[in-house]
């Protein structure tokens, strides 16, 4: 690759990120009336991929179980995030809790000494955790910047 291309996006004249950019990504976007059903996905997504996690990690459920729940939160994401960066994080941090509860699945068993199997479990259920609140942190962000306003949402920000 010819580094005289990437010159021009190094220079100070045409940076990556502009003021405007920083603006709009470090403050508070208030929800539209129109994003509520996203948002609403988003959150009962997360609270059904939360039960299940808690079943996976309490021996109540298997990898069918937490594919199936994760999947749907992935497939969510298709129907009520728009295609962006915030998307594509949000989706590998739903993979990432699919992971983490997998693994613990299939370890579950496999420990003689019950300090490691508590320690095992606790930071695993904690790394899936912190990742699948990622997961909605992420989509909200997608929602808030990058949802396209409705023809009657425009016509009302115009005014």
């Amino acid at each position: 690759m010819d580094l005289n291309l990437l010159l021009p996006l190094l220079h100070e004249e045409h940076p990556l990120m502009t003021e405007h950019d920083l603006d709009r990504l470090f403050s508070w976007h208030p929800p539209r009336p129109d994003q509520a059903e996203h948002y609403s996905a988003v959150r009962t997504a997360e609270a059904a991929v939360s039960m299940v996690l808690g079943q996976a990690f309490g021996g109540q459920a298997g990898r069918h179980n937490v594919d199936k729940i994760t999947r749907g939160f992935a497939e969510m994401l298709l129907r009520h995030v728009p295609d962006c960066r915030e998307r594509s994080l949000s989706l590998d941090a739903i993979r990432t809790v699919r992971n983490a509860a997998n693994e613990w699945v299939s370890m579950r068993g496999s420990f003689a000494i019950p300090a490691q199997r508590e320690q095992a479990m606790r930071q695993l259920y904690t790394h899936a955790a912190m990742r699948l609140c990622e997961a909605r942190w992420w989509a909200n962000s997608a929602i808030a910047l990058h949802q396209p306003l409705t023809p009657a949402h425009a016509e009302a920000a115009e005014a």
